[in-house]
C-alpha cells in the first residue's frame, strides 16, 4: 500500500542483467509525469429514478427507486438507510413530508457501481400540489461517506398529488303537507 502522495513511476527490464544483449543502459524507463496517489474512500450519492404518478391520492401504493452509486475509489460494504420525501419547495426541511426509509438496507459497490434501492409504501394524505421527490442516504455501519455534500438528490420533474376525499351529498325529497 502506498501513502497518498506524487510519485515517479520507474519501471525496469532486467535488473540484474541476467539477459546479454547489446545495450545494457537503455533497460530502464522514467515517467515524465507524476502519479497522484491519495486515500481510498467511499462516496456513495443517490438519484431517483422512480416517482409517483400525476394526479396521485393519498392512501394510494406507489413504488419509489434510489439508484446508489459508490462514487469513491474503494469498495463500499455496508448498510445504508435511504429516506425518501416528497417536498413542494425541492429543498429538505421541515416542511416537508416523509414517504418512506428502507432502512438497514445491505449495500456492496465496487468503485463507479451503481445499485437500485426500492420502496413500496402507502402515499399519505398530503395537501394538494405538485411535489419533488428527495432522496436522502446515510451510511450506517461498515463505512464512512466521505462526501456527506452529495448524500441528497431532488427531481427535476415533481408529481401532482392531493387528499383522499369523500363528498356526501345528501337531498330532501318533498316533504308531506
Amino acid at each position: 500500500t502506498l501513502e497518498p502522495g506524487e510519485y515517479t513511476v520507474i519501471a525496469v527490464i532486467d535488473p540484474d542483467n541476467a539477459i546479454a544483449e547489446s545495450g545494457e543502459s537503455n533497460n530502464t524507463a522514467v515517467s515524465t509525469g507524476k502519479l497522484s496517489v491519495g486515500d481510498a474512500f467511499v462516496d456513495l450519492s443517490p438519484v431517483v429514478s422512480r416517482i409517483p404518478d400525476n394526479g396521485i391520492l393519498g392512501g394510494s401504493k406507489i413504488s419509489l427507486e434510489a439508484l446508489v452509486t459508490n462514487l469513491g475509489t474503494m469498495p463500499a460494504d455496508g448498510l445504508v438507510d435511504v429516506t425518501f420525501y416528497a417536498s413542494l419547495d425541492g429543498t429538505l426541511d421541515g416542511g416537508d413530508i416523509e414517504l418512506g426509509v428502507v432502512s438497514g438496507q445491505k449495500f456492496k459497490a465496487k468503485p463507479g457501481q451503481a445499485k437500485k434501492i426500492k420502496l413500496k409504501t402507502v402515499l399519505p394524505n398530503m395537501p394538494e400540489g405538485d411535489y419533488r421527490v428527495i432522496a436522502s442516504i446515510d451510511s450506517t455501519t461498515g463505512f464512512e461517506d466521505r462526501e456527506p455534500g452529495n448524500d441528497q438528490f431532488v427531481t427535476s420533474e415533481s408529481f401532482f398529488a392531493a387528499d383522499a376525499f369523500i363528498d356526501l351529498v345528501g337531498a330532501i325529497g318533498a316533504l308531506p303537507d
